[in-house]
């Protein structure tokens, strides 16, 4: 198994899935809104792209680009291994980012979870999915964040950005009722930040630029 995951394939995927799950959700999404136009981000959930009653032309497109996704950020998060380190400060560090690696798989099993049960068809739990996966997001973020303010490579301003974004979440789903926009805003976030984690992925290996699997294979 390490001899595949340090694979020149197997490195690229785990470090571009993040990145790569960002062109495959707007795509879907924008075939789905091709479908019905009026879906916008101040009276509907993105949800909405995926709900039969809503959009059934266009919600089977929405799901499929939320499942593929959902599978390319789990290579994201099992990858993130290979950030694992060894030294003495390393403990804290190495916890940030297990924690982080199991949010991200339980979020995007929930986001998987969502489009089996669509809104609209199943609203009860597609709503009980929805909430759990962006609580999952948003734990990914704290936590990446945490451990990227621990690192003396990665700048600050990226872990700031995430508690930020994580933030905004947490406000934005307690202390408003059906504010649709944010969902929007966060998800763009969400976005923005796996973006800069893909740009400062190498600098997160361990000291000598090999992952801790590499150097003991």
């Amino acid at each position: 198994m390490k001899r595949i995951l340090n694979t020149e394939i197997a490195r690229f995927f785990l470090k571009y899935a993040g990145m790569m799950a960002i062109p495959v959700y707007i795509v879907f999404t924008f075939i789905s809104y091709s479908h019905n136009p009026g879906i916008n981000p101040l009276e509907h959930w993105l949800s909405d792209y995926g709900n039969p009653l809503v959009n059934p032309g266009g919600a089977v497109f929405y799901n499929t680009g939320c499942s593929i996704t959902a599978i390319l950020l789990a290579v994201f998060y099992i990858g993130m291994f290979r950030w694992y380190r060894r030294d003495r400060a390393a403990r804290k560090f190495n916890i940030s980012f297990i924690i982080a690696q199991i949010s991200g798989l339980a979020g995007s099993a929930f986001l998987i979870l969502t489009t089996v049960f669509p809104l609209g068809a199943q609203t009860e739990l597609h709503s009980a999915f929805s909430m759990a996966n962006m609580i999952a997001m948003s734990n990914f973020l704290a936590f990446t964040a945490t451990g990227f303010l621990l690192s003396r490579k990665i700048h600050k301003s990226i872990g700031i950005f995430g508690f930020l974004a994580a933030g905004f979440n947490i406000v934005t789903m307690n202390a408003f009722v059906d504010l649709f926009v944010a969902e929007w805003v966060y998800f763009l976030l969400f976005m923005c930040y796996m973006v800069l984690v893909t740009i400062n992925y190498e600098r997160l290996q361990t000291g000598d630029g090999k992952p801790v699997t590499e150097r003991n294979s």
